[in-house]
């Protein structure tokens, strides 16, 4: 049952957060190491858990007609408006790039600058540009 699902650029930790907040909208039967166990919100009645999430790898699994399904589509499905996700993509030359705000908070050193009597700052970010690193 291993299918790659698209975390369209979202670290970890927030995929972990949106885990919980749609764990919070299903109809949870049980969890295990690597499962939570539902019943199906998209074939009810559903007597048995038939959907499943995946705790590691974030992604939901139907086995009504074996489709795998990203937070994202399930939270969109859910009505569910995930916390955390940030909108903000900076175009860099052609590549489109996303900050990672993920709670990320470590001691750095900016870069401090005049130019024509302005003054600018610059820091690093941790980043995505879809394609898994940046």
């Amino acid at each position: 049952m291993e299918k790659q699902v698209q975390s369209e650029g979202v670290g970890p930790e927030i995929l972990a957060e949106w885990l919980e907040q749609l764990k919070e909208k299903l109809n949870v039967a049980g969890e295990g190491p690597k499962y939570v166990y539902v019943h199906c919100f998209r074939h009810p009645p559903d007597r048995h858990p038939s959907f499943v999430l995946h705790k590691s790898k974030f992604y939901g699994f139907d086995f009504h007609d074996g489709r795998a399904f990203s937070l994202k589509e399930l939270a969109e499905m859910l009505g569910v408006t995930l916390q955390g996700e940030r909108k903000d993509v900076i175009d860099l030359g052609g590549v489109q790039v996303q900050p990672l705000f993920n709670g990320l908070n470590r001691k750095i050193h900016p870069a401090i600058g005049t130019v024509d009597g302005t003054a600018y700052v610059s820091v690093c970010l941790p980043c995505s540009n879809g394609r898994g690193g940046c």
